[in-house]
């Protein structure tokens, strides 16, 4: 069976250009890896002649290995040049893609397809050629509770995949064999369940156990290749909507009923390190894929946390709250510089901490530099709000100096001709 779906994978090489698109400011991009300075010719990849589904359309499904950048879109992954957007290899999927992991260790990618009720087919993707190197199908289990979204938590050579209707399994990700499948003995017995799976540095899980009728939460280190559980931290306060945000350090959300944030630093033998200050924000939705938040940024001591202010009824703007790890100390709190600004934070290999500006359909998008202790902000580039825009909830990446988006969200209409699911922008 493994043979007869990898041998229908049709592998495409294209040796033409990606679409080009123009922005504001050029020269070179310069980003702090070792490999050379890239000089960008801005492009875009536009959806058109791709099939289009909602779940694929809020997928991060951006992966960067050396010069190469891979869109995982509905039905297909596309490789492109960094620097240039030419097109290197395409591979078609025979099913709906549904989950993508943004890690690309060994240049080595995961993504998991089926169809938007039923993701059960998760395969490993060489990044430099398109080849299939594996692919595993995961147990039937309509009696597992998993969360609703599709999750890939990669920690190391180990990936996790956890379905909807299916048995959580992991698999080792250099050659597709399996590890270990979740089953009650994991969490020591009793009614509990997993809500989420967090990868990165460290394999984390959000596990909530019901007595008496109450739910009670807990986050548990787990060991990546057994899925046993390395130590547990009692979450104390009432609620369901907890998160896992980063696990370099290990940040948690103990969100209340209120969905008011309650965020903590846990250490590596999972105490409390650091209570951060609270404040009147909340944290509005975790996305639970399986890779650390994309709300958060750490620089040095400080972290920065994209949230919702507390009247976020009379204003589309979000709010960035930064605090000491050390201390828990609140340093600051920012805006984006219009009433309809959010900020979405800016992962990037150059450190320090980056935003991405967007306001109304027709404003200029910006890269904004905040500085970590005051949190001032400092215009690096704006851009063409025809060549940047790519949906109201743009995820964003800095990669050897170069700014990428990804379309966040189109909305039920799916996209038009004119719209990109992912753009290369002049970024330092």
């Amino acid at each position: 069976m493994v043979s007869a779906f990898v041998a229908v994978l049709l592998l495409v090489s294209i040796n033409g250009h990606g679409d080009r698109a123009s922005a504001e400011g050029g020269g070179e991009a310069t980003g702090a890896v070792k490999d050379k300075p890239l000089k960008l010719t801005p492009w875009s990849l536009p959806y058109a002649d791709g099939q289009w589904s909602i779940t694929s359309d809020s997928l991060r499904g951006t992966l960067f290995t050396g010069a190469t950048v891979v869109r995982a879109l509905a039905d297909r992954l596309v490789a492109m040049d960094v620097a240039t957007g030419r097109r290197l290899w395409e591979r078609r999927l025979p099913a709906t893609l549904c989950q993508a992991s943004t890690i690309a260790d060994s240049g080595l990618g995961i993504v998991a397809y089926g169809s938007e009720e039923d993701c059960g087919t998760v395969a490993g993707v060489d990044l430099h050629t398109g080849r299939i190197r594996w692919t595993r199908f995961l147990p039937i289990d309509d009696s597992t509770i998993n969360n609703g979204e599709p999750q890939l938590a990669r920690s190391g050579d180990t990936v996790v995949a956890a379905m909807e209707h299916h048995r959580t399994t992991a698999f080792r990700v250099s050659d597709g064999t399996q590890l270990w499948t979740e089953t009650a003995a994991l969490y020591g017995g009793g009614d509990c369940y997993t809500n989420s799976y967090t990868g990165g540095r460290r394999l984390v899980r959000l596990v909530s156990c019901v007595t008496s009728g109450f739910h009670r939460h807990v986050v548990e280190q787990v060991d990546p290749g057994t899925g046993r559980t390395q130590w547990t931290f009692r979450l104390r306060r009432p609620g369901l909507l907890k998160g896992v945000l980063s696990t370099d350090p290990i940040v948690v959300d103990d969100e209340d009923r209120s969905d008011k944030a309650h965020l903590m630093v846990l250490s590596d033998q999972g105490t409390v390190r650091t209570a951060l200050a609270e404040g009147p924000e909340h944290s509005g939705h975790h996305r639970v894929d399986g890779n650390p938040s994309s709300n958060i940024l750490i620089s040095g001591d400080t972290v920065a946390v994209a949230m919702e202010p507390e009247d976020d009824a009379s204003t589309e703007q979000n709010t960035i709250v930064a605090w000491s790890i050390t201390s828990g100390k609140r340093l600051w709190g920012i805006r984006g510089s219009s009433d309809m600004t959010r900020l979405h934070p800016v992962p990037s290999t150059a450190g320090g901490l980056l935003a991405y500006a967007v306001g109304r359909v027709n404003e200029r998008p910006q890269l904004v530099r905040i500085d970590p202790t005051s949190g001032q902000q400092t215009v690096v580039r704006q851009y063409d709000p025809a060549v940047a825009w790519v949906g109201t909830e743009p995820v964003p990446a800095l990669y050897r100096g170069v700014l990428f988006v990804t379309c966040g969200g189109l909305g039920v209409g799916g996209p038009t001709s004119t719209d990109h699911a992912l753009v290369a922008l002049p970024g330092l």
